[in-house]
């Protein structure tokens, strides 16, 4: 019987990370360290490699992490020595990026010397297969994402991620200060870092400026020092952004029937208002009322339409 087989090869590009970190994130036991310390993952997917080990290897997927678990090495231990280091051998020759035993099973000595000659990562953890499988995948679906870093300021306001843009000194830091005193919860402030989950834009903060927001005339605060850690949030979904620009008296600005604008960030779209800043208006409650009215919507209740409707009674 003939089937299609797709024999491509998969991504060649991926992103580095210190075998350690990666290690320490997913709660794994270092058993062979390479020498560059570090290793390349390139694709979300991972691999348990019992066909190559069987001898089959006109498809392998060389460049995902492999995953041992207990019926490949009950599969290695009740072969000869002889062939049991062929097996591996044809394994290690791939140049995996590295090699996670489950169940917490010791590799035997092949596997080791085989580890040292290819210079190829050796890892071990205490739980079961698949839980070792899914907790790489979504660790991989992370950081893998694609991603983009943009200036703006990122809250969590009642449940609902409203993403802040406008112009350096329009009163984005100042307005979501204002949130946070409110009890809503900073995520980043002037830089945001955002990437695509599952069709979903997630954003979140640049480690050496987690939980500070600089405020004209003040300076930087510490948030979370300030104000606790209800004050703030590590991460959210992007679901509304909300543009701040200068008012200007000429531009006739959108009102209630007016179609709702996109934001495209890597490809995904995003709701967007565009809420102009005039003196004396308070652009915390603005910006809550409409996470909240956007809420509603995505709960079916749109205020226009019912006024719409009101007013065709009669």
């Amino acid at each position: 019987m003939k089937i299609k087989v797709n024999t491509g090869i998969e991504e060649t590009s991926g992103e580095i990370i210190a075998l350690r970190d990666f290690a320490n994130l997913l709660k794994l036991k270092i058993i062979y360290m390479n020498t560059a310390r570090q290793i390349t993952l390139q694709t979300v997917s991972v691999n348990r490699p019992g066909l190559i080990l069987s001898g089959f290897d006109d498809y392998f997927a060389r460049s995902r992490v492999q995953v041992l678990g207990n019926a490949e090495m009950y599969y290695l231990y009740q072969m000869t020595d002889e062939n049991r280091r062929a097996a591996l051998k044809k394994l290690f020759k791939t140049e995996v990026p590295c090699i996670i035993i489950s169940r917490g099973l010791e590799p035997c000595k092949d596997m080791l010397d085989l580890a040292k000659e290819y210079d190829t990562p050796v890892l071990q953890s205490n739980a079961i297969t698949s839980e070792v499988v899914n907790d790489i995948i979504n660790f991989l679906n992370d950081f893998l994402a694609p991603k983009t870093r943009i200036h703006g300021t990122l809250l969590d306001i009642d449940g609902i991620g409203v993403l802040l843009t406008g112009i350096s000194g329009v009163g984005k830091s100042e307005t979501a200060l204002e949130l946070i005193h409110r009890g809503h919860m900073l995520v980043a402030d002037d830089a945001v870092e955002l990437k695509v989950i599952k069709d979903t834009i997630q954003g979140s903060s640049p480690d050496k400026i987690q939980d500070f927001i600089e405020l004209r005339g003040v300076g930087f605060i510490n948030v979370r020092n300030m104000y606790g850690v209800a004050g703030i949030l590590r991460k959210t979904n992007v679901d509304l952004v909300i543009e701040l620009v200068e008012y200007e008296k000429s531009h006739d600005y959108e009102r209630s029937d007016a179609p709702m604008r996109t934001f495209n960030v890597l490809g995904v779209e995003i709701p967007k208002l565009i809420v102009p800043v005039i003196m004396g208006r308070n652009l915390a409650i603005i910006v809550e009322v409409a996470a909240k009215n956007f809420r509603l919507k995505q709960m079916g209740y749109d205020a226009n339409e019912e006024l719409i409707e009101r007013m065709h009674r009669d």
